[in-house]
């Protein structure tokens, strides 16, 4: 009070409602800012939880086509993504997958067309002999014993080369 008013009963009285009332608001006021930080956080858990759940969706939509055959598709990976690391590591898979897949393709085609020659040749002779085209005499014989062996050779190369 230190002088300036005098201690009366009804000045005492007011000077405690007033910091009563003062009291309130300010705890009023304090429980409505930790309402309002706590409904933030919710939001901020929303949005967090949503955006990883479509990183997460994104994910699984593309391991779901490479489960599929479709080398090509390839997860989103964007600065600050929380599965950013993951999805770089998918794609990189996805890669390795995609070029092995077209190394197996250009390997089948390659082979195909090794065994292609003594097949076809092999085929056209049987097919003359069972014609009557062309009789079987020891020299295409030989030609069709030698193709059999150009095909086991071709056989054993490719098989080893696993």
């Amino acid at each position: 009070m230190s002088g300036l008013i005098s201690p009366s009963y009804e000045t005492v009285n007011a000077l405690r409602i007033g910091t009563m009332a003062e009291a309130t608001l300010m705890s009023l006021a304090l429980a409505a800012y930790i309402n309002y930080l706590r409904q933030e956080k919710l939001n901020l858990q929303k949005a967090l939880a949503d955006d990883l759940e479509l990183q997460v969706e994104d994910l699984a939509k593309s391991a779901f086509a490479l489960s599929q055959g479709d080398y090509s598709r390839r997860a989103s990976v964007q600065s600050g993504n929380r599965l950013a690391t993951l999805a770089v590591d998918f794609n990189h898979m996805a890669a390795q997958l995609q070029r092995l897949s077209d190394e197996r393709k250009r390997w089948m085609a390659d082979v195909s067309h090794e065994f292609s020659t003594p097949v076809a040749i092999l085929r056209g002779t049987l097919e003359s002999f069972q014609t009557g085209a062309m009789e079987p005499d020891s020299e295409t014989l030989a030609l069709l014993h030698d193709e059999t062996i150009r095909l086991d050779r071709l056989i054993q190369d490719h098989s080893s080369n696993k």
